[in-house]
């Protein structure tokens, strides 16, 4: 069911961002928005974020395809790099995350329920969506020039 939550949520996304680049402006907002309102309810919080990464992940593949979409042969070589420099420092930013919630939380795992260390994960995922969108943000401002 996951996977098929996602798999719609990408296609939602890719097919809006067709639309054009000033709509991906409001997508994130609308998105940030429904985080926010999710979180507001002060039930199962910890599912809003897990959500909200998700869906920033998926808007870093639409942007990024978009992007590349418009671009030459050398610019997208170029792109391909920068891109992959960012994975590795993903990578680095998400293995700082989860040592921290490990440090507070040793016998439990973030990924799933994360019984009785929900806001720990909570936490965790909320700073990765938060560097995921920056990504996203800075691809859409090189989709603008």
């Amino acid at each position: 069911m996951t996977n098929l939550k996602f798999i719609f949520i990408f296609t939602f996304l890719f097919c809006i961002s067709l639309t054009g680049i000033a709509q991906t402006d409001k997508i994130i907002d609308s998105l940030e928005t429904q985080y926010q309102n999710c979180l507001d309810k002060g039930e199962y919080m910890f599912g809003c974020t897990k959500k909200f990464y998700s869906q920033m992940d998926s808007m870093l593949n639409v942007v990024y395809l978009k992007l590349r979409s418009t671009l030459d042969t050398t610019q997208k070589v170029k792109l391909r790099i920068d891109q992959r420099t960012w994975l590795v420092k993903r990578d680095t930013y998400f293995k700082k995350t989860l040592k921290e919630f490990k440090t507070k939380n040793p016998d439990n795992s973030p990924y799933g329920s994360a019984f009785g260390a929900q806001d720990d994960a909570m936490f965790m995922y909320d700073d990765n969506a938060k560097f995921v969108k920056d990504r996203v943000l800075k691809l859409i401002k090189r989709l603008k020039t």
